[in-house]
């Protein structure tokens, strides 16, 4: 096997796998933190004394977590640039921002749905293993129903519109970008109503 075909072997499984996970432990700690991490090390209430809405505490922490996902994205990007330049695979750099586009898109879903599990329990445990329980879940229903030649099972998993279109390949397919972007603004949008019903006061 030649060297370009190894290094771009390891490309589309560092994408299909390594990747993810990166960027999820980027955003679900941030997500996990921005709510239930407060509440965790009792900071909250001093957070809320100041003059500044609960709905905007749960914007600022969800700008920050969309933006460190962001720079995890870039990062992936020029990384992959440089691969590609290094082995002479001939990646189109379009087809490589389409694939660390979508990379971010996965992880916000990732980081949305532990702000989310946070707003809404308190508990920054709870935010981030049930984050990552409900992730592999998915990942593990998408790639069943590639086994299994069943693309309805794989449509209701983020991870067929991450890697679905063969991105790396193919380019951005925008129709899965779109779901992506819905899905993580229904999960960061849940959390304003989740955390506005929460007594921040409570603690076990």
């Amino acid at each position: 096997m030649q060297l370009n075909e190894i290094l771009a072997g390891s490309i589309a499984r560092a994408f299909g796998m390594m990747a993810p996970i990166m960027i999820m432990l980027v955003t679900i700690s941030i997500g996990s933190n921005a709510i239930a991490g407060e509440e965790a090390k009792r900071t909250m209430g001093l957070l809320l004394a100041n003059p500044i809405t609960r709905g905007r505490v749960i914007a600022e922490k969800a700008f920050t977590m969309v933006f460190y996902a962001g720079i995890v994205g870039v990062l992936a990007f020029a990384g992959t640039v440089l691969g590609s330049l290094l082995g002479d695979l001939g990646i189109s750099l379009w087809n490589i921002a389409a694939m660390c586009i979508l990379l971010t898109l996965v992880g916000i879903v990732g980081g949305g749905l532990s702000l989310a599990i946070g707003a809404g329990t308190g508990r920054k445990g709870t935010a981030i293993w049930g984050a990552i329980g409900v992730m592999i879940a998915l990942h593990v229903v998408n790639s069943l129903g590639e086994i299994a030649g069943n693309p309805a099972w794989q449509k209701i998993s983020p991870f067929y519109y991450y890697l679905g279109g063969d991105p790396l390949n193919k380019g951005l397919d925008w129709s899965h970008a779109a779901v992506l972007v819905v899905i993580g603004a229904l999960l960061i949008a849940s959390s304003f109503p989740l955390f506005q019903r929460r007594d921040v006061r409570e603690k076990d």
